[in-house]
C-alpha cells in the first residue's frame, strides 16, 4: 500500500517504482471522485505498458466499498496473479483501516509488504495543522516514508522533516529523493514485511520483517490476457522456444487461446508439452513461470510468432485433432 494525502505525488512515486523494480504490478486505485485522472497518466507511460488499472471511483476503500475492497483484491488475484498488488487509497483515507481490512484475506499465497507512505516535502506542514490525524495514522503504519518534491533538499532539510512527523526507529526513512533510489533498495521495498499484533489497548501494533526467500520463491510468474495465434502450428513453435530457452528457464507455462477457427489449451512442464483442442473461453489467458524470462519476447511471442536471431527452427504444417493430443520435444 502507497498511501499520501491529497497532491503528495503518489502517482508520479508508483511510476518511478515500477522502473526502478522491474516487477509485474496491478495498481488498485481509489479515486477521490467520479473522474479518473492518475489512470489514465500511468496509462501514458510507456515503461509501464505492463500495469493494469483497476479504479474504484464510485466510492472509498475504507469505508462505504469495505466489503467490496476484499472481494476485489481477491479478484485481482485469481485473475491475474502479478507478482505484487499495488493498493493507492485516496488522499483522504484511513491506512489503518485498509489494513484491517488487507489482513482479512492474508494467507499463504497474499502477504503484505510494509506500506509506503509519501510525503509532500514542500507543503507537508500545512496538511499537518488542517489533518493531524491523517498524517498520524498514516505515519504509525509506514514502513517506509519518501519524500516527495525534494530533488533540491539537503541532507538536513531531510533530518528536520523526520523531526517533525517523529519518524520512529524502525520506519525507513532515505534522506535523497527517490530518483536516486538505486534498484536494490527498491527491491528492498518489496521484501521488507508487515504483520498485525494487537497492543494492550487492542489497536494495531505494527511488526516488520524481511521477506525470507526459497529457490521456489525465486521463480518469476508472467501472466498475460487477450492472448491469441495466428495457426496452431505457430503456438507449436512458440511451445518449442519455449522448451528450447529462447525466452528463459521455463518451468511451467499453461493457458488457452483462439486459433482463427478453434481455441486450443496447452500445457508445459519441465520440457514436455501438450496442445489440445478446448470449449471456447471469454478471452484468451497464459502464464509463464520459470527464471531470467524474457517478458517482453513472450508477450510479443503470445501475439505473433517472435523467433530470437539465432533461434531459427521449422514447424512442419500439421492439422492437430481437437480431440486428440500432440506433446513431448
Amino acid at each position: 500500500m502507497i498511501t499520501g494525502f491529497l497532491g503528495a505525488g503518489k502517482t508520479s512515486f508508483i511510476r518511478a517504482m515500477a522502473r526502478g523494480c522491474g516487477r509485474q504490478f496491478v495498481i488498485l486505485e481509489n479515486e477521490y471522485g467520479s473522474l479518473d485522472v492518475d489512470g489514465s497518466l500511468l496509462m501514458q507511460d510507456k515503461e509501464v505498458t505492463d500495469e493494469k488499472i483497476w479504479e474504484m471511483s464510485e466510492g472509498c476503500i475504507c469505508c462505504t466499498l469495505k466489503q467490496n475492497f476484499a472481494q476485489t483484491v481477491m479478484s485481482i488475484h485469481g485473475a491475474l496473479d502479478p507478482d505484487y498488488l499495488i493498493v493507492e487509497p485516496s488522499g483522504v483515507a484511513m491506512p489503518s483501516r485498509i489494513l484491517q481490512e488487507l489482513s482479512r484475506i492474508c494467507y499463504d499465497r497474499i502477504s503484505l509488504a510494509a506500506p509506503i507512505a509519501v510525503i509532500d516535502g514542500q507543503h507537508f506542514e500545512k496538511t499537518i495543522r488542517d489533518y493531524p490525524e491523517y498524517y498520524r495514522d498514516q505515519i504509525s503504519i509506514a514502513g517506509t516514508v519518501a519524500v516527495s518534491k525534494s530533488e533540491s533538499f539537503t541532507v538536513p532539510q531531510f533530518q528536520s522533516i523526520a523531526d517533525r512527523l517523529e519518524i520512529r526507529p524502525d520506519t525507513v526513512f532515505p534522506p535523497v529523493h527517490y530518483s536516486e533510489w538505486p534498484p536494490a533498495f527498491w527491491q528492498s521495498l518489496l521484501e521488507k514485511t508487515f504483520e498485525f499484533e494487537k497492543d494492550e489497548n487492542g489497536g494495531l501494533k505494527r511488526v516488520f520483517g524481511t521477506e525470507e526467500k526459497t529457490p521456489q520463491e525465486e521463480l518469476e510468474s508472467l501472466s498475460m490476457e487477450g492472448v491469441m495465434m495466428h495457426s496452431p502450428e505457430r503456438l507449436l513453435a512458440v511451445m518449442e522456444l519455449l522448451v528450447r530457452g529462447a525466452f528463459g528457464t521455463v518451468t511451467r507455462a499453461k493457458g488457452f487461446l483462439r486459433c482463427p477457427e478453434r481455441w486450443y489449451r496447452f500445457d508445459l512442464v519441465d520440457g514436455d508439452y501438450a496442445v489440445t483442442g478446448c470449449e471456447e473461453m471469454e478471452e484468451g489467458r497464459a502464464v509463464v513461470i520459470g527464471k531470467d524470462l524474457k517478458r517482453g519476447n513472450i508477450r510479443r511471442a503470445f501475439q505473433q510468432l517472435y523467433v530470437p536471431e539465432g533461434s531459427e527452427i521449422q514447424v512442419a504444417p500439421t492439422k492437430i485433432n481437437p480431440g486428440a493430443l500432440r506433446m513431448r520435444r
